[in-house]
């Protein structure tokens, strides 16, 4: 018999709770553009509004709160950039499940 292999995705997170490394990249985005803290209950505020599933769109729209106007384009690049140390923080997040979605 052949054997047989699976590559396993689960980008909706029901294997794996993948909610907190999100709000992780989205706190890490917000406040390298504004230098300012960010905190995990305010984006948990904007979760809970209407129109802000989309997590580039939450981004854009704290750095805006902020002050700044930041082209959406740079927010969706700046979510590519994260480093080694913040990657092994995801991983441990997400119980080593790493997903980079450019």
């Amino acid at each position: 018999m052949r054997e047989k292999q699976t590559l396993l995705f689960d980008m909706d997170g029901v294997l794996v709770d993948v909610s907190n490394s999100y709000r992780l990249a989205i706190k890490k985005t917000a406040e390298d553009f504004t230098d300012t803290a960010v905190s995990l209950e305010e984006i948990q505020s904007y979760k809970e509004k209407t129109g802000f599933n989309n997590d580039w769109d939450l981004t854009e729209a704290i750095i805006q709160s902020r002050g700044k106007n930041v082209p959406k384009h740079w927010v969706i690049i700046a979510w590519g950039q994260i480093t080694p140390s913040q990657q092994a923080k995801l991983r441990a997040t997400r119980a080593g499940f790493l997903f980079v979605i450019l």
